[in-house]
């Protein structure tokens, strides 16, 4: 009885992965599109590793993008040069993408500013290194880890792990005096106005906070009395209270709050008027955390990410929300173009979305993937179109045998009227 047991499990085994290499499609692709490796490291690439962060630079028109490798002695930080004239022919501008290695450590967070005069890299280490017109300006060690950062007009703003505050001017070269806005992780930064900030993280509440004194200029409570009372007694688990993103819309005049961790049933989006400081919408019972946001300009639309790789457009004309659209079942990779014709897809792993911007005056979003202990690592490129959702450019970093993707165009729920 031991011995059949024993060979059914292994049996069960083999069959269960037997169908995870290639598998047939019911969504006929409308395109296949050959895309260019971008090689990091050749012959050394491990599978358990993420593209963590990515910035664009305007001045420059290039991309800086960091991995989070097994092996820190690897080279992690990478870029490319993009310009608009690549938005016409995108095929064009794969068959002339090249990397080039930074000499840097590893990567933790990259941000731009507005204008490209400055970009600054931050190490897993606290290390800050400040580039102006693309040569090293600046560098400066933190006691604590940056766990965010913004840029103002004048101004640098970071948050650390610990909640201290932090304010840097650039151009001069000044950091100031830090100050304690939480006890826990300051997760997110927002640039309200002139040297104005907007600063959440651990906890219910969100400060408006002047720099370059950390002046605290006004705190806002999140969270009704009811449902402090709820979360209270426990009748809906809620171990932590958590802002994980903001994105303020100046046009508007709105800021949306991202709120909820994994083992949090409270988990929403709110809006607020920046002119008067109320909640105007909220939008509840996300069955993951929204991890990542960012506001796509020419759609007058903010993307919404959660853990799981789950994207929504949120239309701010109407406040709509789209239906749930996965990434990861958007995408067929084929290793033949006989497989193509064959409609067999091999699977693949798709990595969490880490970091996510939008390239200025566009529709543009592109995105780090990958997770530390999954694998997944890769660029993604998506164009958000009014009634469709176009994968434009997906190029991992840890599968090297997979030579072609399939842009699959027109789909539905997609929109956001």
């Amino acid at each position: 009885m031991k011995f059949n047991l024993s060979k059914l499990f292994w049996l069960t085994f083999f069959l269960s992965f037997v169908p995870a290499c290639k598998e047939s499609f019911a969504t006929q692709p409308t395109e296949m599109v050959k895309f260019k490796q971008i090689q990091l490291n050749p012959g050394q690439m491990i599978v358990a590793e993420a593209v963590n962060s990515v910035s664009y630079n305007p001045k420059f028109q290039k991309f800086f993008f960091s991995l989070m490798p097994m092996k820190f002695t690897r080279k992690t930080l990478f870029s490319f040069s993009f310009s608009d004239s690549h938005l016409d022919n995108l095929k064009d501008f794969l068959k002339t993408l090249k990397v080039d290695g930074l000499p840097t450590g590893p990567i933790r967070q990259i941000k731009t500013s507005n204008d490209g005069i400055f970009t600054v890299f931050i190490g897993w280490d606290g290390s800050l290194n400040i580039y102006k017109m693309g040569k090293l300006y600046f560098k400066h060690d933190f006691p604590f880890d940056i766990s965010s950062v913004e840029f103002g007009e004048n101004l640098l703003a970071l948050g650390d792990e610990k909640g201290q505050l932090y304010f840097i001017d650039p151009d001069k070269k000044k950091v100031f005096d830090s100050k304690q806005i939480f006890k826990g992780e300051i997760t997110s930064i927002a640039w309200f106005k002139e040297t104005q900030f907007i600063v959440a993280g651990d906890g219910d509440q969100f400060f408006l906070i002047e720099g370059p004194n950390a002046k605290t200029l006004m705190k806002v409570k999140v969270n009704t009395f009811s449902e402090k009372m709820t979360n209270f007694t426990g009748i809906k688990h809620c171990y932590q209270t958590r802002i994980n993103r903001l994105v303020h819309i100046p046009s508007r005049r709105l800021l949306l709050i991202s709120e909820g961790g994994d083992y949090c049933s409270r988990r929403k989006i709110t809006i607020w008027k920046t002119d008067s400081w109320k909640m105007i919408h909220e939008v509840k019972n996300f069955k993951y955390p929204v991890r990542q946001m960012v506001s796509v300009y020419k759609n007058d639309e903010v993307i919404l990410i959660d853990h799981q790789s789950n994207l929504w457009r949120l239309n701010l004309e109407n406040f709509h929300l789209s239906s749930p659209f996965s990434l990861p079942n958007s995408m067929f990779l084929f290793e033949t173009p006989d497989q193509y014709k064959k409609r067999l897809a091999t699977r693949f792993t798709f990595g969490t979305v880490n970091s996510i911007g939008v390239i200025p005056d566009t529709n543009i979003c592109y995105m780090g993937l990958g997770s530390f202990y999954k694998g997944g690592s890769a660029l993604l490129f998506t164009q958000l179109n009014k009634n469709s959702i176009d994968h434009l450019i997906y190029s991992p970093h840890n599968v090297s045998a997979l030579n072609f993707y399939v842009s699959v165009k027109n789909l539905a729920n997609s929109s956001t009227n």
